[in-house]
């Protein structure tokens, strides 16, 4: 699996996570990521989702390319 394949794995339920994390419904959530509501708490909660798969990204990397070497 390449790094690519990872995010795209991590993202899958994102939203998902969100919206059970908030008690709110996945297609609120899923309107405000997409730009048709406004939910500040949402977008930040969106935003720390986002951050975390970036990190578990960097990590996978950093592991795969000690493998590699």
């Amino acid at each position: 699996m390449n790094a690519s394949t990872f995010r795209t794995k991590l993202t899958r339920s994102i939203q998902n996570r969100v919206a059970m994390r908030l008690g709110l419904s996945r297609s609120h959530v899923c309107l405000v990521a997409n730009g048709h509501r406004k939910s500040a708490r949402v977008e930040r909660a969106l935003a720390v989702e986002y951050a975390w798969v970036e990190r578990e990204v960097q990590r996978f990397d950093r592991k795969n390319a000690g493998r590699a070497a």
